[in-house]
Formats: C-alpha cells, sequence, structure tokens
C-alpha cells in the first residue's frame, strides 16, 4: 500500500527520544480506555501540551496482522490544544482470548514490540509508526501502544501481494536495517532483545511447535504436500537445536515477520520510504530470516521463482554498500533456507494458537499452503538437524 503521509506528530523531548512509564493502570480492552487516560498517555508520551482529551471516537476495531492484539483507532476531539496533535492514532492491545494472550506473554511478544517502540524504533534505520505512547505490564502479560495511523486496521482489507517495484523496494530497505545493526555490540545493551533469542525462548517455541504441530497436521491432511508433512514431522523434535545452530553469527536486528501486510509504502517528498509495523518479534537473528518471510512468503510461488534470485543478489549487494564485510553469496542462500524454515516453525504455531476466523484472516492457511513450495524448491530439510 503507497500512501500519501505527513510527518508524523512528534513534539520535543517527546516518544523518539525518551522512555515512557505508565500515568495509571494499564487498559486491559478498548471500552476501559477513558478520555482522561488518553490526555494522561498523550501527554505522558510527549505528543500533547496544553489542553486535553474531551472526548473520542472508536472508528475501528480488528485483530492485528499477526492475530496476536486487537486494535482500535480513536479518534480524539480536543479541548484547548494546538493544531499538532494526532487526530487519528492506534491503540494496540492484547487480546481477551486466553490461548493467544497467553502465547504473546510466554513468547515476550508483547514486552518485545513496546520496549524497541520506546527504545529502538528512532534509529533502527527503517521506517515505523510514530509513537505516541506505551506501557507494558511488569509479567508482560498486559501493554498498550498509541501509535500512528498508517491508514489500515489489521485484517479487515484483506491479504495482499507485492508489486516487483515494492518487492524491490522492500528488499533495499531491509538490507540497510540489517546492515545498520550488523555484529553491532550496541545490541548487546537491550536484553529484552537478546533474551528473545535466549535457550530458554528457543525451548518454548520447540514445545508451542510440538504441541500444535498434530492438530495442524491433522486439519490440514491431504492439502499438505506429502514431504511437507514429513518436514514437519522431522522437525519438532529438532527445532530447539535448528535455532540454536542457525542462530549464529553474523547478526543483526531483524523485524521477524515482514510479510505484505506488514510492510507500507510511503510517499513523502517525492521519494517512497518502507514502513513497517507490528514488531512483536523482533530479535537479533540472521537477516536472511527477515528476506525469507519477505520473499518466500511474501511471493506467490510462481513470482517468486522467476525473481528471487535478483532479489537474493539485490540484497547481497545492498549489504555490501552498506558496509558488511565478508558475509558470501552462499552463506546467504544457506541463512535463507534456515529462514525459509522458520517460517514453517511461525505457521504452525499461529495456526494452533491464533483465531483464523477474524474478517480477512480466513485466507491466511490458504497462502501458507500454497507457498510451503519454497522448503522443497530449497530443500530445506537438508538443514534439519539430525
Amino acid at each position: 500500500m503507497v500512501l500519501e503521509s505527513k510527518e508524523p506528530v512528534r513534539l520535543k523531548d517527546g516518544p523518539a527520544t525518551r522512555k515512557m512509564t505508565a500515568p495509571m493502570e494499564i487498559p486491559d480492552r478498548v471500552d476501559q480506555i477513558t478520555a482522561e487516560w488518553l490526555t494522561a498517555a498523550l501527554r505522558e508520551g510527549g505528543s500533547l501540551g496544553p489542553g486535553r482529551v474531551r472526548s473520542f471516537q472508536i472508528d475501528e476495531i480488528g485483530l492485528s496482522t499477526g492475530l496476536t492484539t486487537v486494535i482500535a483507532r480513536l479518534i480524539p476531539e480536543y479541548e484547548g490544544a494546538p493544531l499538532e496533535v494526532p487526530r487519528t492514532l492506534i491503540a494496540k492491545l492484547p487480546p481477551q482470548d486466553e490461548v493467544t494472550r497467553a502465547l504473546g506473554t510466554s513468547l515476550r511478544l508483547y514486552e518485545r514490540e513496546t520496549r524497541f517502540f520506546q527504545e529502538l524504533a528512532p534509529r533502527a534505520g527503517i521506517g515505523s509508526p510514530a509513537l505516541y505512547y506505551g506501557a507494558t505490564s511488569d509479567d508482560g502479560s498486559s501493554y498498550i501502544l498509541l501509535l500512528e495511523d498508517m491508514g489500515r486496521v489489521g485484517t479487515r482489507e484483506g491479504l495482499r501481494e507485492l508489486t516487483h517495484d515494492e518487492a524491490r523496494a522492500g528488499v533495499v530497505a531491509l538490507a540497510r536495517m540489517h546492515a545498520r545493526w550488523w555484529e553491532n555490540p550496541e545490541l548487546n545493551r537491550f536484553t529484552w532483545l537478546t533474551a528473545a533469542t535466549g535457550r530458554a525462548v528457543n525451548l518454548a517455541i520447540q514445545k508451542k511447535y510440538n504441541q500444535a504441530w498434530p492438530g495442524v497436521a491433522e486439519r490440514f491432511k491431504g492439502r499438505f504436500p506429502a514431504d511437507i508433512e514429513q518436514i514437519g514431522n522431522r522437525f519438532g523434535p529438532a527445532l530447539g537445536r535448528f535455532l540454536e545452530t542457525y542462530t549464529r553469527p553474523p547478526l543483526t536486528l531483524i523485524h521477524g515477520t515482514p510479510y505484505p501486510e506488514n510492510v507500507f509504502f510511503r510517499r513523502r517528498n517525492g521519494n517512497v520510504d518502507v514502513v513497517l509495523i507490528s514488531w512483536q518479534v523482533v530479535a537479533r537473528r540472521p537477516g536472511a530470516w527477515d528476506i525469507a518471510w519477505f520473499i518466500a512468503y511474501g511471493l506467490p510461488t510462481e513470482r517468486r521463482r522467476e525473481h528471487e534470485d535478483s532479489l537474493l543478489r539485490l540484497y547481497h549487494s545492498q549489504l555490501k554498500e552498506g558496509g558488511v564485510p565478508d558475509y558470501s553469496l552462499d552463506r546467504l542462500v544457506e541463512d535463507y533456507r534456515a529462514g525459509i524454515l522458520r517460517v514453517l516453525m511461525a505457521f504452525v504455531i499461529a495456526e494452533d494458537n491464533l483465531d483464523f476466523s477474524f474478517p480477512g484472516a480466513g485466507e491466511i492457511p490458504n497462502r501458507w499452503l500454497e507457498r510451503t513450495a519454497a522448503l522443497t524448491d530449497w530443500n530445506c530439510a537438508e538443514l534439519i538437524p539430525a
């Protein structure tokens, strides 16, 4: 989606430059947000100085593109506020569904996204929505983000496909972010980020996969190609070792799930900026894992096969241009293949834990099934530890 956009609201000493704390309890549901709470949150976040939110409308409610959060468009009506306050914004909270919420908490999804926007977003090296306010509970089970409205509310508009020009623009933007953080020791400062790739999280992911796979295999019986089912069966017992084996240097900051619904192309001053939303699985992993999501899942199979080689070479050349040394094309291909296996892992866990009945979400499994061909095209089973 290409958007005509103005600069987001960022007042001096606002959310782009400082960490925030909750002015009061974190709302658990959209209907618990009040005008008073919204006033305090926007003021704490630096997006509202004088004046107050007198009232607000909830324009639309949906599920996030990853189906792990509830999002709502809020339209505030101000009293005594300057013109440059946010006129619409997106509120993002955990769902009430206990299974989904437990998944988000155990994998630290809500904590990661909040901390990313508070601490890394302004200098991540790629576009993201402006943060107006963010807070998370100590146990990571509750959070709220107030974000710049990018014009699309979750899954309601359905799935979209990338054009070839968008695919190239996305690859270039991801390469620039990855080069910015390539083996950068500064990432070690963000313990919430490094913990997301630790052994405990890897084992939690393996447990979730092994709990999910039998049900997924049964529900999709007859729709899975036989070789994909065999890969799925083998992958579970080896998943923790796979993550440890292939989360190896060189590492960088990755978004985690840059599929088409999480990517915006924003036209500004004659240029098109790439903007990524939904940073819940931000991590320090191989950069090619982002590229696997973007290409192998983001493009229909035949278009992927047609353009995959040129897009991988474009990514490799952009890394070199960004100052990345000694990263061969062969190593990129191996990391990319591992990234395709990670897409399998993510879908299996999601399919068993998230609600795909929500408007716009029902086609996600069909899209994924069509794109499992990448697993066999690249002989990804070869990478599963024995």
